[in-house]
């Protein structure tokens, strides 16, 4: 979303105080406000360091928002791996933060299904899992994961991952 087409947006909310009584008025601003609000959000998710965490633990899951909130990051989640691929596809993150173990679609397939299309396969990916065998590792890595973390994990280590890698 570029500034020019938020701009416009911001520009038709002003052009219909002119055109309609004010109860009308109320009812346009507010559905004009709305769509120039989810322009700027859109607009604003492009231009800073977009991450998707794919975790289905809640506790994990909110802690990983909290801590990367805490670095400016825009964080988008997902408890699983089918909405984790769905938030792919509409958010185009800077990098994904996923889970190996979970109902349903595992981590692995995550990164299969991410390396497979076009649009998504140059994001950066990293494995945050408690699956801390050698060869579990070494699956993910040649599935294609830029990094395989095991849990716990030290903070400072996954930042600096993550600042690597971006």
């Amino acid at each position: 979303m570029s500034k020019s087409q938020v701009q416009s947006a911001k520009d038709q909310l002003f052009q219909y105080s002119y055109h309609i009584n004010r109860s009308q008025f109320s009812q346009h601003k507010l559905t004009i406000w709305l769509k120039v609000s989810r322009l700027i959000n859109a607009s604003s998710f492009l231009n800073m360091k977009g991450i998707l965490i794919i975790e289905d633990d809640d506790n994990v899951r909110e802690s990983l928002i909290e801590l990367l909130k805490t670095r400016n990051y825009n964080v988008v989640a997902a408890e699983n791996g089918a909405k984790g691929l769905m938030l792919a596809q509409e958010n185009k993150p800077s990098l994904i933060v996923c889970d190996v173990m979970m109902p349903g679609i595992s981590g692995f397939d995550v990164v299969e299904s991410i390396r497979k299309d076009a649009n998504l396969s140059h994001i950066p990916f990293i494995f945050l899992s408690a699956k801390a065998n050698q060869s579990d590792m070494d699956y993910g890595i040649k599935m294609g994961a830029n990094f395989y973390m095991t849990k716990p994990f030290k903070v400072r280590d996954l930042f600096s991952t993550i600042e690597n890698l971006l």
